[in-house]
């Protein structure tokens, strides 16, 4: 049978060890360059967490494809990302995140 008090307790537990996000500070990447951007954690981890991120876009153009995104310098309370714009046009890309304490 289903323990839902320990289900729950389960799932509050991980969420703890969870932080995610939407960033929109990125602003404008030029074409055929790249652009870094400091995302800050809503708490501080006890360890430097894995953290994974996207792109949110409406764009209907197959430019956008042409983006890419790297996660670096992770710490305890935040992270960076560098996007690389390999189109002729500019892009303005919001990314979701999210980071998990290991």
């Amino acid at each position: 049978m289903l323990n839902i008090k320990k289900l729950l307790s389960k799932v509050t537990n991980q969420l703890a060890n969870m932080d995610c996000g939407r960033d929109t500070s990125l602003g404008t990447v030029n074409s055929n360059s790249y652009k870094d951007v400091s995302i800050s954690f809503n708490k501080t981890f006890q360890n430097v967490p894995n953290v994974v991120a996207c792109f949110e876009s409406t764009a209907g153009s197959y430019g956008f494809g042409r983006l890419s995104l790297g996660v670096n310098s992770v710490t305890k309370t935040g992270f960076k990302v560098r996007v690389f714009n390999a189109d002729t046009g500019s892009r303005s890309p919001n990314i979701y995140w999210i980071a998990i304490a290991k």
